[in-house]
């Protein structure tokens, strides 16, 4: 009997084992597909409007209402996610939608219509976002994988994608070519989310110590079928430390509305084409690799707080010089420098909410720093950025984010003290 049992067990380890190798490639190739499409969408859709003949008014309008219709379906997606604990079909439904609503924003004629649309596909993106960091969040721990390892692929699928669309571009120009590229890779995106198994489904095959874990869990009460409820939440994130980190992120995150709406256009500027524009934003996400794939194999625990200053001090140097700079190869050797703090800058976020926020939050707390930051840095950023770039024009707009990164500095190390004096 005890032969058999030990075969038993052995025979379930084995299959646990294969189940976390192919899970986490699975993830991987996920990851690197999930981020094909954000890089056109990222990179060329703000050109696309410009081309389509937006004015500066509906410009400014649309990256105004972006954030808040992306946080209303972050918050409404995560909150179904929490209560059905489920990810994979509400992602796998969301891309079917998205692919049709790519389709009419390329096939229509009225500038408003197209907005509409626009602001209906941001509604559906966000929580791809936003579901697919939870997801991995909450596979990486059962895996024994870190965030940081899984999200190098999606820094790499990024990085090729927007190097390949960009020459394509410029070999196929034409408004259509762009949106059937983007259809074809949510679609692979679609595929490659089949072969994962939701790590909040019944059927996730576990390790013995997860196993025990969960009977030990279901003695006292079932935490999978404890019901989730919003205002629970509130403990977690009402606290002056983590005030301070969403006040830090406000202000840094504002930038990134800077960069993200103008970089296509500072690029133009100085006289680039669709291929600079896919290069400047492949370079920052290759590097992102080497740094995502060093920092999850090493498995560094480093204080997120610090390395988030960190990352802010990069980006302040990089806006000060891309404000005075008039040379292409310059914005290019920038952008890679860039790609160093957006890798601290998502690994650690992460970090710093893996260790405030429960997993059966996780859908949950993913949105709700998605709705913080959509209201308070998105909106304010895009109002500023349009008003900015009306204005004063680039030079403006990317000193104004430089400053406003070095108050961010200092919040992220005021708020490092608060959590150092309140362990």
């Amino acid at each position: 009997m005890s032969t058999q049992r030990s075969k038993a067990v052995q025979s379930h380890v084995n299959r646990a084992e294969r189940f976390h190798t192919l899970q986490f490639r699975y993830l991987c190739v996920y990851m690197f597909m999930v981020y094909t499409p954000a890089a056109a969408i990222q990179s060329f859709f703000p050109l696309y409007y410009r081309d389509s003949g937006y004015t500066d008014a509906m410009y400014g309008l649309q990256n105004a209402l972006l954030p808040i219709v992306g946080m209303m379906g972050s918050f409404l997606f995560g909150l179904i996610s929490d209560k059905r604990s489920r990810i994979k079909s509400i992602l796998m439904t969301i891309m079917l939608v998205l692919m049709v609503v790519i389709y009419f924003i390329f096939h229509v004629s009225s500038l408003w219509l197209m907005m509409g649309l626009v602001l209906l596909f941001q509604f559906l993106w966000a929580p791809v976002s936003s579901l697919t960091d939870s997801m991995v969040m909450l596979s990486a721990r059962r895996l024994n994988q870190t965030f940081a390892t899984i999200r190098g692929f999606g820094a790499a699928g990024f990085a090729v994608a927007a190097g390949i669309i960009g020459w394509i571009l410029d070999l196929l120009p034409g408004e259509s070519t762009m949106g059937w590229i983007v259809i074809g890779l949510i679609g692979c995106t679609w595929l490659t989310l089949c072969l994962i198994q939701d790590p909040r489904s019944p059927q996730y095959v576990h390790s013995e110590q997860e196993k025990a874990l969960e009977k030990e869990q279901e003695t006292g009460q079932a935490v999978a079928k404890q019901e989730v409820r919003i205002r629970d939440l509130a403990p977690y994130v009402m606290t002056p430390r983590f005030m301070f980190f969403i006040a830090a992120m406000i202000v840094y995150q504002m930038t990134f509305s800077f960069n993200d709406q103008y970089f296509g256009f500072l690029v133009r500027e100085l006289n680039g084409t669709s291929f600079h524009i896919g290069l400047g934003w492949m370079l920052p996400a290759a590097v992102e690799v080497v740094i995502f794939l060093y920092l999850g194999r090493s498995r560094h625990q480093l204080r997120p707080l610090p390395m988030l200053a960190i990352s802010a001090v990069i980006f302040s140097v990089r806006s000060f010089i891309l404000a005075w700079t008039d040379s292409l190869v310059v914005v290019m050797l920038l952008q890679a420098v860039q790609g160093i703090a957006i890798a601290f800058f998502f690994i650690y976020v992460a970090e710093y909410m893996m260790d405030t926020i429960p997993d059966k939050f996780r859908a949950s707390g993913q949105a709700v720093l998605q709705m913080i930051m959509s209201i308070g840095a998105a909106v304010t950023g895009s109002i500023i950025g349009a008003y900015l770039y009306h204005h004063y024009g680039l030079e403006g707009l990317f000193v104004t984010g430089g400053w406003l990164l070095i108050i961010s500095i200092g919040i992220f190390l005021w708020a490092e003290r608060l959590e150092v004096n309140t362990r």
